[in-house]
């Protein structure tokens, strides 16, 4: 046999097991379980809080700026537009509820389960508005002609969140989450 080649392969050999007993196992970045509370949870069993920490603590200048309010209703700006509006009593078309949260685990935009990172010193706050109705009628339907229906409808954005990949590092994840919910309408077919 070519003394090199045993050479090569006993060097091969060494790396793989070197590889196999000190590296972390890839299992620890990757979420078995989840709630069944939609695309983002709160909670979840065995979130690898410690190492999450560990990470963030080794990244720090790179994501220490991004902690915080992720993403929010702007109902500061409202009242500023209407200064040189006439006051009036205002109501949504749909009900809604507001939602916050500090996900922990959630589902990418290609649908993989992933950690989030919501830790002590670096959170992730998500704000939005969801439909207390989705597809229910929306106010005021009544008022427009018999040959329309509206319906309360979920819409949603995209944000990039701080999460760990498969082989625990962090990075941007983009994940779908929802931002308000609208009154939209269509044609009622039993007029056609």
């Amino acid at each position: 046999m070519n003394p090199q080649l045993l050479i090569s392969v006993t060097v091969l050999s060494l790396l793989l097991w070197t590889k196999q007993c000190f590296s972390r196992p890839n299992k620890v970045f990757v979420p078995k379980h989840h709630c069944n509370m939609g695309m983002l949870c709160n909670t979840t069993k065995n979130y690898p809080e410690q190492e999450i920490q560990r990470l963030v603590e080794r990244n720090k200048k790179k994501f220490a700026p991004l902690s915080g309010s992720v993403i929010e209703p702007a109902d500061q700006l409202v009242p500023q537009i209407r200064n040189s509006v006439e006051e009036y009593e205002e109501m949504n078309m749909c009900r809604t509820k507001r939602v916050t949260v500090m996900p922990k685990t959630g589902f990418d935009v290609n649908m993989k389960l992933r950690y989030i990172v919501n830790v002590q010193g670096f959170e992730q706050v998500l704000t939005y508005e969801t439909c207390v109705d989705a597809s229910s009628e929306c106010f005021g339907n009544e008022l427009l002609p018999n040959d329309f229906k509206t319906f309360c409808k979920q819409t949603y954005n995209i944000v990039r969140l701080v999460s760990i990949n498969n082989s625990g590092k962090l990075e941007y994840g983009r994940f779908t989450v929802p931002s308000s919910c609208v009154c939209s309408y269509r044609r009622d077919n039993r007029f056609i």
